[in-house]
């Protein structure tokens, strides 16, 4: 005796992939996934004569987004991207002027930050 609401293997599968299928043409967008940032551990460059060699701005509720990075001393991320955490402090729970001190306070050579690039690039 077979227990109730009990199904062979193969038919399983062959329910489940009917429905998939039935899924995708009537729900097309609902098969495809949209891209999530992708999030970076990087260390901050510091040159002693150039600094960071970066431009950013305060974004509250977002983090600093990058709008340059000079080629010297040089950094693993780039302009577009978004700085969310330095050294483990989070930068996107403050307003402009506190998020601007916050960076500031852990600005050095080897800093770590957390940076997430936006997937449509």
């Amino acid at each position: 005796m077979r227990p109730r609401g009990f199904m062979p293997q193969e038919k399983m599968e062959e329910a489940r992939k009917e429905l998939q299928n039935l899924l995708g043409y009537y729900f097309p967008a609902s098969q495809e996934r949209p891209e999530q940032p992708e999030r970076l551990q990087v260390s901050l460059r510091v040159h002693e004569e150039m600094g960071a060699g970066i431009d950013i701005v305060p974004h509250p509720g977002k983090g600093l987004c990058v709008e340059h990075v000079e080629a010297e001393p040089g950094q693993d991320f780039s302009a577009g991207d978004v700085i969310v955490e330095i050294n483990g402090q989070s930068l996107v729970e403050f307003g402009e002027e506190a998020m601007e001190d916050a960076f500031g306070e852990h600005f050095a050579n080897g800093a770590k930050l957390t940076v997430v690039r936006p997937s449509k690039r």
